[in-house]
């Protein structure tokens, strides 16, 4: 740590284990600061701001330091892993000082009733309140001293602390020491020594992503929920979005949200590829009716008071969910926090923080096939898929690709890619196979006619045959074989009857056909047999 001594202004540098007291200066940037760079050359007193580092120095050695830390002065900017190790030091720095010594150069003070006193106008709107910087500036101290323009003492933070909270919104009782701490770039790297994160600085990546990584990091340390209550009251109504803020203004109005303290454990919630992995207590709008749209409760609320007492309202979030057949959502009405008390079952889901349109309209290139009906009577069951994007046992599909599945979403999903040209298209092959396996297979075929669309046709195959054959050898050994027919036509196969019916769900989220399948097996000799016994009784 590199450290200005305050009698001969020099710049001394020491270990981390002999670093000697120290006071720090919190201040705004003006024109024409005193740089490292200007203390090594020695010219620092031909700029402005050379006043402000001897007054620093000054009231530092009135108050009995022989060192004092000034952010300009002691470090190399021009160095940028010196400048990373700075920032994420520098909340440990301003916490370690004996003192903080507050420095606000456009506030001036005037005559009282009861002498000089501070200008309340000036002082309320100082720039030093707008700067992000001087946010762990002012809580990372244990005490941090205010100084007009002129170097006059008006207050500490913790004489001041009414005021300051007025001003900042900040909980009096954390700006008297009372309980610890838990649209620019460097607004996401001055908070972390207040979340206690560190994290490397990214040169050029911007304010949103910095903050971003910033709450990424607080979320590996931290399950407080707090951190999904924000609105962004300019977004646009239909916007969708993630769980995260893009600028720490979005929690302008959090201020007095709690985090509710359980006693159960719950899951941990962390960044994947597919978006924040969470468990939450989701309530369906639509109840029940695969409705797209949901309440999400949050472990956080706000207290209230209820018929003279006070009470404890939990928050909720709106969400979306982006596909039918999956647990992905997003963020809606983002400039809305509700307070709800609705009873939900709690549901893993993914948020991506980045919405794309081919999220809410499904894979590009695809088309995606729900099969929503079954063969009964038929004892046939479906045992594998094979396509171009799928080609599994059905053993091996995960059957509850809605999260979570109900009795109502116990769907088989898969998907294929779309047809293309004037020629005919095999799509999918599904296989069935009766349970006593004493019968062949029953092979569905679903294809695109350049005649009628969507069509189907059904074949049998011995049971080592479609077991060895994938897709493509499936396709090749169908070959000239395939003759699709119209959907709600009727295949005879053998003694059975195969008819496929499909309906295209525009509206839906995806677009997607759901099909329904169905084996029907012939009783032509029971029939028979029949007729020959009454014509005897006759």
């Amino acid at each position: 740590m590199r450290l200005l001594r305050t009698r001969t202004l020099e710049l001394v540098e020491f270990t981390p284990d002999r670093i000697p007291p120290y006071a720090i200066l919190s201040h705004t940037w003006g024109e024409e600061e005193v740089l490292f760079t200007n203390m090594q050359n020695r010219t620092g007193q031909k700029r402005s701001a050379w006043s402000k580092v001897q007054g620093a120095c000054a009231q530092a050695r009135a108050d009995g330091f022989d060192y004092i830390w000034i952010d300009t002065c002691c470090i190399d900017k021009s160095s940028s892993a010196e400048l990373s190790e700075a920032i994420n030091s520098m909340f440990t720095w301003y916490a370690n000082a004996e003192v903080c010594y507050a420095y606000l150069s456009d506030v001036t003070m005037r005559e009282g009733h009861s002498g000089a006193e501070v200008n309340t106008a000036e002082f309320e709107q100082s720039r030093w309140f707008t700067r992000g910087w001087t946010l762990q500036e002012l809580l990372a101290p244990s005490e941090v001293v205010f100084f007009s323009r002129d170097w006059v003492h008006f207050g500490e933070r913790s004489s001041l602390a009414n005021w300051l909270m007025d001003i900042t919104r900040i909980d009096e009782a954390v700006l008297r020491n009372k309980v610890r701490l838990l649209e620019r770039k460097d607004m996401a790297y001055c908070l972390m020594g207040i979340f206690s994160v560190n994290m490397p600085m990214l040169y050029g990546e911007g304010g949103e992503k910095a903050f971003l990584r910033l709450q990424e990091e607080i979320m590996k340390q931290s399950d407080d929920q707090t951190i999904f209550a924000w609105t962004n009251k300019r977004a646009p109504e239909y916007s969708l979005g993630g769980l995260l803020a893009t600028t720490p203004a979005h929690f302008e109005d959090s201020q007095d949200i709690i985090a509710y303290q359980q006693w159960e454990p719950t899951p941990p919630y962390a960044m994947t590829n597919r978006g924040l992995r969470i468990d939450l207590p989701l309530h369906d709008i639509m109840q029940g009716r695969r409705g797209r749209d949901f309440i999400a409760l949050l472990r956080c609320g706000v207290s209230q008071d209820i018929k003279g007492q006070t009470g404890y309202k939990f928050l909720a979030i709106c969400l979306t969910r982006l596909s039918l057949f999956d647990n992905r959502y997003a963020r809606r009405d983002v400039g809305l926090l509700s307070r709800e008390s609705v009873f939900s079952s709690i549901q893993t889901i993914y948020v991506p923080q980045t919405i794309f349109d081919a999220d809410t309209q499904g894979p590009l290139g695809h088309v995606i096939f729900n099969i929503s009906g079954f063969p009964h009577p038929s004892q046939y069951r479906l045992i594998r898929i094979a396509s171009p994007t799928v080609d599994k046992d059905i053993e091996k599909i995960h059957l509850g690709l809605t999260s979570p599945p109900t009795e109502n979403e116990n769907w088989l999903v898969f998907s294929s890619l779309n047809p293309t040209g004037t020629h005919g298209t095999i799509l999918a092959f599904l296989i069935w196979q009766d349970p006593n396996k004493n019968k062949p297979q029953i092979v569905v075929i679903v294809g695109s006619s350049p005649d009628f669309g969507l069509g189907f046709d059904a074949t049998r195959y011995s049971d080592s045959d479609s077991k060895r054959f994938n897709f493509d050898e499936l396709q090749i050994l169908v070959g000239e074989k395939s003759n699709l027919q119209p959907m709600g036509q009727k295949v005879k196969v053998g003694d059975v009857i195969v008819s496929v019916a499909a309906r295209e769900n525009t509206k839906a989220f995806p677009r997607h056909y759901s099909l329904d399948v169905s084996i029907e097996e012939q009783q032509e000799q029971t029939t028979s047999a029949l007729n020959k016994f009454l014509k005897v009784l006759r």
